[in-house]
């Protein structure tokens, strides 16, 4: 089963992690900069080694220039089930400007 994840890539970040959204966007935040596809092989790893699967299972069909991505997953997962091994949790903000 092929599964397809789009996600926005955040470099430079000062700690690896996932997260997701109030409007369930998921950003991929990781430490490299992205030079000479340095990130995209990190964003790569990182998500065979959060799946257990080998990295040849996971690659970017686009956005391999931009911080937005569409990544191919070769998995026995559904799409559910992937974004549960994942372990993808929501990011929620405040409001600052409500006020009671």
């Amino acid at each position: 089963m092929t599964v397809i994840l789009t996600l926005k890539v955040t470099p430079r970040a000062k700690q690896v992690k996932l997260t997701r959204n109030a409007t369930g966007t998921i950003i991929c935040h990781i430490k490299i900069s992205p030079e000479k596809n340095k990130a995209n092989n990190e964003l790569i790893a990182l998500i065979a080694h959060l799946l257990h699967i080998a990295q040849s299972h996971v690659r970017i069909i686009h956005g391999l220039q931009s911080r937005t991505k569409k990544i191919e997953i070769t998995t026995a997962l559904s799409y559910d089930q992937t974004l549960c091994k994942l372990n993808i949790p929501y990011q929620y903000s405040l409001d600052s400007g409500n006020k009671s």
